[in-house]
């Protein structure tokens, strides 16, 4: 399974690598990195243009189809027969919107059995909406239809979604009017758009701004992070020796000890940056411990080290590209920049990060990060559009 991320791993890379960005006209640096067991990260220095870009093209390449949680959202369309042009308008909005629905007359055909159709229609979907009007309400086998909407609500299988047109709340039999009921019009795009948000889950919730600056200063650069994640980053960046493997390795006591918050704040900071893929959680007989991933020193040294791992990293690519040779060693090159193991180990890791090298990690190489790496062919390219 590893060697197959590894592989996805490189094939979004290379996607994101090939493409140049609209603003610049250069290819920006794009870094990857793992999450858990079954997410990639894709995080891009480019502009906005170039960011909507990417996105295009993972999606069209279809590069998250053999990962990915399943998402799709398949709406089955109940409505009476009579309704036919409230609801035609409404189905095909959110088909344009990338909802996929089952409409009957979209389904069923001449000779196809109506039960058999509509229960697979039923099994399938995620998502049972119905739509309510004077005429539907009155229907038998609209009715039969909710009454499998509410079950697959009851047992968690999908969502139930009524939605309302010429029709009021008071007209409602008890149990539908205890759910949410969406009023609709397909001349006001604002109220199918409260129905798409809502099939995709998408927050109305706004974002939470930043404190008062009497309250927290939070380090430029880190205002996406939680004041407890910063502060379990800022320990384990300042707690490395070397930026490598294991260094260092704590257990919760300890983490809460040498940051000074609370329990429930250092497991919060904790598990912020273990979801964000910089913290690796490790089992132990004692408890959970964790420690440090590459990732961790990528993003946040320069906020806590004083160096840019970008700068460095292009700086150390400079020296290495000067030997003429297929690769480097990691401890010549900090010689040659008087860098210490730590500062270039971290170098090492955005350039790795970025699929710029690929290092040559083996027992004992402590305490540098491997013994030596090589250049993958972005790196010369890297070189010449970024000094």
């Amino acid at each position: 399974m590893q060697e197959i991320f590894g592989a996805l791993e490189d094939q979004i890379h290379g996607l994101a690598a090939s493409i140049v960005d609209p603003e610049t006209s250069k290819h920006p640096v794009v870094l990857t990195r793992r999450v858990g067991e079954h997410g990639i990260v894709v995080q891009t220095e480019g502009s906005d243009s170039y960011a909507a870009l990417l996105n295009d093209l993972l999606l069209k390449e279809e590069v998250f189809g053999s990962v990915s949680i399943q998402d799709e959202r398949l709406v089955y369309f109940a409505h009476a027969s009579e309704d036919k042009p409230v609801a035609r308008p409404i189905v095909e909005i959110l088909m344009r919107s990338g909802i996929e629905v089952w409409f009957d007359e979209w389904e069923i055909r001449a000779g196809d059995s109506l039960r058999r159709k509509m229960e697979e229609g039923l099994g399938r979907c995620t998502h049972f909406v119905v739509l309510l009007t004077h005429m539907s309400i009155g229907k038998r086998w609209v009715q039969e239809e909710i009454d499998v909407g509410i079950i697959k609500k009851v047992e968690k299988k999908g969502r139930f979604i009524g939605i309302l047109y010429d029709l009021e709340i008071d007209d409602l039999s008890p149990f539908l009017k205890t759910s949410l009921v969406l009023p609709i019009d397909p001349d006001r795009p604002e109220t199918i758009k409260r129905l798409i948000d809502d099939i995709l889950e998408v927050s109305l919730k706004p974002d939470v701004g930043r404190h008062p600056q009497y309250v927290t200063k939070v380090e430029v650069g880190l205002e996406r992070w939680s004041q407890a994640a910063v502060a379990v980053a800022r320990m384990f960046v300042e707690a490395s020796e070397q930026a490598i493997s294991l260094d260092p390795y704590m257990e919760l006591p300890e983490v809460v000890e040498k940051t000074g918050l609370g329990e429930d704040a250092a497991s919060d900071g904790i598990m912020d940056l273990v979801d964000g893929g910089f913290l690796r959680e490790h089992g132990s007989i004692s408890g959970e411990s964790y420690s440090p991933t590459k990732a961790m020193f990528v993003e946040f040294d320069a906020a806590f080290k004083g160096w840019s791992p970008k700068e460095d990293g292009l700086t150390l690519a400079i020296a290495a590209s000067h030997r003429g040779e297929d690769g480097a060693s990691p401890q010549e090159l900090a010689e040659e920049l008087n860098w210490s193991p730590r500062r270039t180990n971290t170098a090492i890791h955005y350039l790795e990060q970025a699929h710029l090298i690929t290092p040559s990690e083996t027992v004992g190489s402590a305490p540098w990060t491997c013994d030596w790496f090589w250049f993958e062919r972005r790196l010369r390219r890297f070189v010449r559009e970024n000094s």
